[in-house]
């Protein structure tokens, strides 16, 4: 009876002070009661995430967890009753497939999937959603390697691929449903070369395209709708190919409409001078294009950038060169190339990154421009000429004038070389067994190592008359081409030549074995022509070869021009100008020519080089500096007379010397001369142009051992 009396006297209390209270109080236990209805709802919420939780069963229990803690958080929150914000949370779970490892565990909310600093390719992606309305989905896009963008996916299927090793480049994710009205979904990609990207959401491309780069990892995360995500880094979320873009102002013509990414600006063909340039870059890359132009009667322009006009406009000057460089980060990535048409030469090769391209000083116009930017470090080649030449570039080149001489016997290339055998003919003309040679030169040129061994007998080779192409050959590097037991018998003409490639003494044939040669002439009373020329050069190597009345009056059987580090050993020369045994007059160059002629190269063709024209279109260009013979060693060499079976004398022999400009260093020993025909002239004994070895000066020189007969 006592505890009733005393919740009575309670409940008469509690009525007394409802009575007395305002109502500000009623409304905060209306509010009471409507956090504990929230309360149990959210309880209810907690339940159905656990039971959608996907890919492992630790996702469930995590997932419970947070959502209990995040509806606490909200329940104490809540002080004004309803309200409109979610009440359960859904979270994002993902897992990647990824270059040697296969899947790896799913990860959730912002966690990284994948790996970083490992240079492993992710693969493949599924993703799900936990914790959403049925009618809520995730949907998500992959960028593959040689396959570009797949169909979409969504929850948990598989986007990319698995076994096929082809990297991911770029993705996108969307959400849909109601739950798109409540969350954004926001990703970012750890990239090659570039580590994270900005986060990005719903849809927009995170990664690369276009661009050879992997992903390697990812982050995924639902974030409230109107909530701020800080990129965390000060790259952008996607990263596309920098593309350049040019305009040329051309005489006549004016502004040529805009191009891009190694098109033609300008005009070829016209003979139009290109006159002013504007060039621009669309990048996600900070920086761009810094470009200058050498005006005719101006010289170098400063620096323009982002459209800046360089050249000039209604002046009639022509851009002579131009010279370009990347800037900003752009120049992390990218370098810049372009090539130039010139006047008088047609495409010079490709510059980069500041280097010159065009001419300068030799009164020529650029006619037209291509623009290249590629990826960083690549090489790109594919002109004849270098991309820059002026006439100040005529310096001589030379070895560092050190007494050194080539002495060794050539490298021996019958390790790992391929063997290859022309196909020479009785039946064959001499025209078309010289087409065979070349075919066999030609299949040199393409290999490492090789080779040519000529068949045994005998073959006819040659063509026409002194200034008939058809008899030329082009020598191949890095080649042997060794005539054991074989006879080659000149027909009119061959010349085998070793063609310059560029301005340099290595811009030549290099490696080259000329061993156990036996040339001889069809006409043995009159002679054919046999020569074996080297416009510059490197590492030549002739030993054993006989050249029997195959050197005409006025030639050479090697004609040896910027050639250098190079041995003739042991070979004989028989017969010089058959027509000549009768001449006694003092002599000119025609009657005292050189069975081995050494040279230098330049582009006045004072030397036998007008030749080279029938074989290189560009001899001009690679001979506009001087390069001097340097480093020749002709040893144990025998320079002899002909005569016919019946013991008639039909040709002197022949010498050696230096023809129309200097020369480096130069070994002549142990060689033998007789009957030499200039030794035949007044005045040979005062005039060393009439000696068998006539050098006028201009070189280190050594001759030793030799003797005269």
């Amino acid at each position: 009876m006592r505890i009733k009396h005393i919740k009575f006297k309670v409940s008469l209390i509690a009525v007394s002070f409802a009575i007395l209270t305002t109502t500000t109080l009623r409304q905060s236990a209306l509010a009471d009661q409507n956090a504990t209805q929230t309360s149990s709802i959210a309880t209810s919420s907690v339940s159905s995430s656990s039971d959608n939780t996907q890919f492992n069963q630790n996702e469930g229990s995590q997932s419970s967890s947070s959502s209990s803690s995040s509806v606490s958080s909200s329940s104490n929150n809540n002080e004004g009753g309803a309200t409109d914000e979610p009440t359960h949370y859904p979270k994002i779970a993902y897992a990647t497939q990824v270059q040697n490892i296969g899947w790896q565990k799913t990860v959730t909310d912002g966690q990284m999937a994948g790996t970083s600093g490992q240079s492993l390719r992710l693969e493949a992606l599924k993703v799900n959603l936990n914790g959403s309305n049925q009618d809520s989905n995730v949907t998500y896009q992959v960028h593959v390697q040689n396959v570009g963008w797949q169909d979409v996916k969504q929850d948990g299927q598989t986007a990319g691929t698995v076994g096929k090793s082809l990297r991911v480049e770029a993705v996108r994710l969307q959400l849909s449903g109601s739950i798109a009205q409540q969350y954004d979904i926001y990703y970012r990609t750890y990239v090659q070369n570039l580590g994270w990207l900005a986060w990005t959401n719903n849809n927009q491309i995170s990664g690369t395209t276009a661009m050879g780069l992997r992903v390697e990892g990812i982050a995924i995360k639902l974030v409230p709708k109107g909530q701020n995500v800080n990129p965390e880094t000060s790259n952008k979320p996607y990263y596309y190919p920098a593309k350049i873009n040019y305009q040329a102002h051309e005489q006549n013509i004016g502004w040529q409409p805009e191009v891009s990414d190694g098109r033609i600006g300008g005009v070829t063909g016209r003979g139009l001078r290109l006159e002013a340039l504007k060039v621009n870059v669309s990048s996600p890359w900070s920086g761009g294009i810094m470009y200058e132009s050498h005006v005719q009667n101006v010289g170098w322009q400063s620096e323009r950038q982002d459209n800046g006009i360089s050249g000039t406009q209604g002046s009639g000057l022509r851009v002579e060169a131009v010279r370009m460089r990347v800037s900003g980060d752009l120049a992390n990535f990218y370098d810049v190339a372009y090539q130039v048409h010139v006047q008088n030469y047609g495409w010079l090769n490709w510059a980069k990154n500041g280097n010159l391209a065009g001419t300068t000083n030799m009164g020529l116009r650029v006619e037209a421009i291509r623009i290249k930017l590629i990826p960083k470090g690549e090489n790109i080649s594919n002109g004849t000429y270098t991309p820059f030449i002026t006439s100040t570039a005529n310096q001589i080149i030379a070895n560092d004038g050190g007494v050194t001489y080539y002495t060794q016997k050539g490298e021996d290339f019958s390790n790992n070389a391929t063997t290859v055998v022309p196909d020479l003919r009785t039946t064959n003309t001499p025209q078309q067994n010289i087409v065979a040679l070349q075919n066999a030169f030609n299949f040199a040129k393409q290999q490492q190592k090789t080779v040519i061994k000529l068949p045994a007998g005998s073959y006819t080779i040659g063509s026409g008359n002194l200034d008939d192409a058809r008899g030329n050959l082009t020598l191949p590097s890095n080649t042997i081409i060794d005539g054991k037991n074989n006879t080659l018998i000149v027909s009119g003409t061959s010349r085998w030549m070793g063609v310059a490639t560029g301005q340099g003494a290595k811009d030549g044939v290099q490696n080259l074995v000329l061993k156990n040669l036996n040339v001889r002439a069809e006409d043995m009373n009159n002679g054919n022509w046999f020569m074996v020329m080297a416009n510059h050069g490197t590492n030549w190597f002739a030993t054993n070869d006989t050249f029997t009345m195959v050197q005409k009056m006025g030639y050479h059987s090697f004609d040896l021009d910027g050639l250098q580090d190079s041995l003739f050993n042991q070979n004989k020369f028989v017969g010089y100008a058959a027509y000549l045994t009768h001449h006694y007059s003092n002599a000119e160059h025609d009657w005292i020519a050189e069975t081995i002629q050494i040279d230098w190269s330049n582009s006045t063709d004072n030397w036998d080089a007008g030749f080279f024209n029938q074989v290189d279109p560009y001899k001009h260009f690679h001979n506009l500096k001087t390069v001097l013979s340097n480093n020749l060693a002709i040893t144990n060499n025998q320079f002899l007379p002909y005569w016919n079976s019946s013991g008639e004398l039909i040709a002197y022999g022949g010498g050696v010397g230096q023809h129309a400009g200097p020369v480096g260093n130069i070994l002549i020993e142990n060689n033998t001369f007789e009957s030499t025909l200039s030794l035949r002239y007044t005045g040979h004994k005062t005039n060393n142009d009439y000696s068998p070895m006539h050098f006028w000066g201009g070189g280190n020189i050594t001759k030793r051992n030799n003797t005269i007969k």
